[in-house]
């Protein structure tokens, strides 16, 4: 394609993200972790910072930039490596996105970048991500030394890779052991119908329910674990075909809508409180969440240690849940077509594949390190809560990935939730239009 073409169609890209972005309805961010500083910085020495040093700028969240720079890694990195200085980078999801996609055109790019996982569907097809299967192979990082799906969640149809993992974000089940030791319940349900019932017991329509609803992304999130526990999946495994128009969909959505229908999660909109203060306050026995939930509670709800666990979700089918592992991606454009500074980006992965390394960031940022090597180590492998996390990736984990324009097909599914969960639309209607909806989107 003709480099001015592409700049051009880039640019228009830019343009209808933004415009879609202020007709839509705002959603969180993917993955915003609050954890706190679990211990101080590590003592190091501070870095003479020269002019012979080359600065690597990495964009990341304000959160896991935040974290980051708080766990003393990069001083770590600048000490190791003296021929470069690294730069965290701050800012939004959104704007995030919007500053890569203009970087894609022409304008500035990290060495680095943090990325949401269902953008990569995006990128990959504008040609603007550096493969990363050398870079595996030259580190002799085989798919045994990962949680499963770690690298395989970015290989495109292509067949090559175009991120590395970076950490991963299951879901689990957080729940109150004294509301449902006062319900008469030793432990949360192992199964939707135990759902119901549970949800019978805890519930009573007024201030208490079982189950936290949730908002946007992490709704789809929430759907997308009843889909795959029963089977079905949004798109086929090529990513060319949506899959909603299937038994398997539509009983998940059912159980979805029943979840409202019955009061477990609040029906009455007027009732739908914030997920986590709700939490805190008793006001939902349960909520399907994951690991930023950890610093979550720990700083805004101290009193409750000792009252709150965590378990694996509800099955259906299969133990299949929600899950994925959140790229680090190398972007590139014409000006920069083998990235700004790979070498400097490559050194910085390999440093926080280390596993102290990792266990140093999880320290402060919550989420899990996608290396098996990681969960050997006491900070993990001794924390119940967090081995539930890791058994929930062992028995499955699945996402949209890999699929073009696979964020609006996200927006379609959340949509479609919202329907039936207002009664806008039955299952069966909601389904058969989210299908139609996208496979328009994942076929341009």
């Amino acid at each position: 394609m003709n480099k001015r073409v592409l700049v051009c169609l880039l640019m228009l890209l830019v343009m209808l993200t933004i415009a879609g972005a202020c007709a839509a309805p705002a959603a969180p961010a993917p993955v915003t972790p609050e954890s706190p500083a679990a211990q101080e910085p590590p003592d190091l020495d501070p870095v003479d910072v020269t002019g012979t040093r080359e600065r690597v700028t990495i964009w990341m969240a304000p959160d896991d930039g935040r974290f980051t720079i708080d766990s003393g890694l990069p001083q770590r990195f600048n000490e190791l490596h003296p021929q470069w200085e690294v730069e965290i980078v701050t800012m939004p999801w959104d704007t995030m996105h919007n500053s890569l996609m203009m970087g894609f055109a022409g304008g500035e790019l990290p060495a680095l970048s943090q990325a949401a996982f269902h953008w990569l569907g995006t990128f990959k097809p504008l040609g603007t991500l550096r493969a990363m299967d050398e870079y595996k192979a030259n580190n002799n990082f085989t798919d045994d030394m990962f949680l499963p799906y770690s690298w395989e969640h970015y290989r495109g149809v292509s067949g090559s890779l175009y991120a590395a993992p970076f950490a991963w974000g299951p879901r689990a089940l957080f729940y109150r052991t004294d509301i449902l030791q006062e319900a008469g319940f030793d432990g949360p349900p192992e199964t939707w119908d135990e759902m119901f019932e549970w949800g019978a017991a805890i519930g009573n329509g007024v201030d208490r329910f079982a189950l936290a609803p949730l908002d946007a992304w992490l709704d789809f999130h929430f759907y997308s674990t009843l889909l795959y526990g029963h089977g079905g999946l949004i798109v086929d495994e090529t990513g060319t075909s949506a899959l909603l128009e299937t038994p398997e969909a539509l009983q998940a959505l059912e159980v979805y809508a029943r979840l409202y229908e019955e009061n477990v999660i609040p029906r009455d909109p007027a009732h739908r409180v914030d997920a986590l203060q709700g939490f805190i306050e008793g006001y939902y026995a349960m909520v399907h969440t994951g690991t930023w939930w950890f610093g979550l509670l720990g700083t805004q709800a101290p009193e409750l240690d000792g009252v709150w666990n965590v378990a694996l979700l509800p099955e259906g089918t299969t133990t299949t849940t929600f899950g994925h592992c959140n790229p680090w991606i190398i972007p590139v454009n014409p000006q920069n077509p083998d990235g700004v500074n790979s070498e400097a980006a490559e050194a910085w992965l390999t440093f926080l594949f280390d596993v102290e390394n990792a266990i140093q960031l999880s320290r402060y940022f919550g989420q899990l390190p996608p290396m098996i090597a990681a969960y050997e180590h006491p900070f993990l492998r001794d924390n119940p809560h967090v081995m539930v996390f890791y058994e929930a990736l062992t028995r499955g984990v699945n996402s949209l990935r890999n699929v073009n324009n696979a964020e609006a097909a996200s927006e379609v599914v959340w949509n479609m939730l919202a329907d039936v969960r207002d009664g806008v639309s039955t299952p069966q209607a909601a389904l058969e239009s989210a299908n139609a909806q996208i496979n328009n989107l994942i076929r341009q």
